[in-house]
């Protein structure tokens, strides 16, 4: 089975223009459906959530390309070259525990802006709140989708702590050079195993994060909290392995 690399919001600036006028969808949001939304081919298309920031976004990171502004919690996204009119699946969290699914359909069209409303109120009870996981029998790695929707929806349940957890920390891996890494939790991800761990920049200097550098065999899906890491900071490594 290939690696599936689920990818978490890159520090990257937003200098890129747009053609035209953006064109505006405001979509309730509604945790437990998958959403559609239409989003231009060949621009960075916009999306937010009102009065809320997202801060992480799950997806095949082939089908696209993303850009943040850490500042508003904005995501910039455009479709890949690779991609072409192909439907995105995608899934969003934001700092006030919202979730949503959502199914990018990319057109001829001018850049489009994505505005997602939440329909409770943040710090308010939902069924996606962390430590309310699923029963076994209906494990993401156990429904009639595709192996890569799987692994989303799973590395999704993971990043959320809604698996349920295992004893012990997670096992130790290998790190790169000028990296320290500790494992912090280990979960049940159906027959699967799912680990978090604290990785931290030791160096004195910037350091990109490269899944490359990371991967294990064994290694089915991998996410970092951040992608780029100042001396001394620390982001969360979360990873599903055989």
């Amino acid at each position: 089975m290939p690696l599936l690399k689920v990818m978490a919001l890159s520090v990257i600036g937003i200098g890129h223009s747009y053609a035209g006028a953006s064109a505006s969808q405001v979509i309730a949001m509604d945790s437990h459906k998958r959403l559609e939304a239409t989003v231009a081919k060949d621009y960075l298309n916009r999306i937010a959530v009102t009065n809320d920031r997202i801060t992480q976004v799950f997806g095949d990171e082939e089908a696209y390309v993303i850009q943040v502004d850490e500042n508003s919690g904005q995501v910039f996204l455009k479709p890949s070259d690779l991609n072409g009119s192909k439907p995105i699946s995608l899934t969003l969290t934001t700092e006030n525990g919202q979730t949503q699914d959502l199914t990018l359909k990319p057109f001829e069209k001018e850049a489009s802006t994505l505005l997602l409303k939440p329909t409770i109120k943040p710090g308010a009870a939902s069924a996606d709140e962390p430590g309310k996981y699923e029963t076994p029998h209906q494990s993401p790695l156990e429904k009639s989708i595709s192996i890569q929707e799987k692994m989303i929806q799973a590395m999704k349940m993971l990043v959320l702590g809604q698996l349920p957890p295992l004893e012990g920390e997670a096992k130790e891996r290998s790190c790169p050079e000028g990296m320290t890494m500790k494992g912090v939790k280990s979960y049940q991800v159906a027959s699967f195993k799912g680990h978090t761990y604290e990785v931290e920049n030791t160096t004195e200097t910037l350091m990109d994060i490269d899944d490359k550098s990371f991967y294990q065999t064994g290694d089915l899906a991998l996410s970092f909290q951040k992608r780029v890491l100042k001396p001394n900071e620390t982001t969360v490594l979360s990873v599903i392995t055989r």
